[in-house]
């Protein structure tokens, strides 16, 4: 199985402009080369088994609400618009949350790859520069 991993350009901006990671609220420790690296494997991953969501198509939110009924989840996503509703019948949670992420069609969720190649690629640079100041 291939897993597949969804994340939003204004988390990628975030990440190499401030080192944090916004969808989890950490600060990276990391050398402006390391954020340089992380760009690059992220812009390599864009073909294989990365997405990168449309936030003005789909509402992302880091609140995720789960409605619990006898033997079926009700998935809402998320918190903030909760017009974006899933039920699955299953009494496993895990499965029901597997089968329902790979149900969903994120493509008309998704960012043109190009669009987010050139973002990335602008990161990067910018990254560089700052090095390049650095040395200076």
């Amino acid at each position: 199985m291939n897993a597949s991993e969804g994340i939003t350009l204004d988390g990628i901006r975030e990440f190499a402009r401030n080192h944090v990671i916004s969808e989890s609220g950490f600060y990276v420790e990391a050398n402006t080369s390391d954020i340089i690296n992380a760009l690059e494997q992220l812009e390599a991953r864009l073909d294989r088994n990365l997405f990168v969501l449309d936030t003005e198509k789909i509402p992302v939110s880091d609140n995720w609400a789960f409605l619990l009924y006898t033997d079926q989840y009700a998935l809402l996503v998320p918190n903030k618009e909760l017009d974006f509703i899933i039920c699955v019948s299953d009494p496993d949670i895990i499965h029901a949350l597997t089968y329902t992420f790979h149900s969903v069609d994120f493509e008309d969720y998704v960012l043109d790859n190009t669009l987010v190649r050139n973002e990335i690629q602008k990161l990067i640079s910018e990254n560089e520069n700052r090095v390049a100041d650095s040395t200076l």
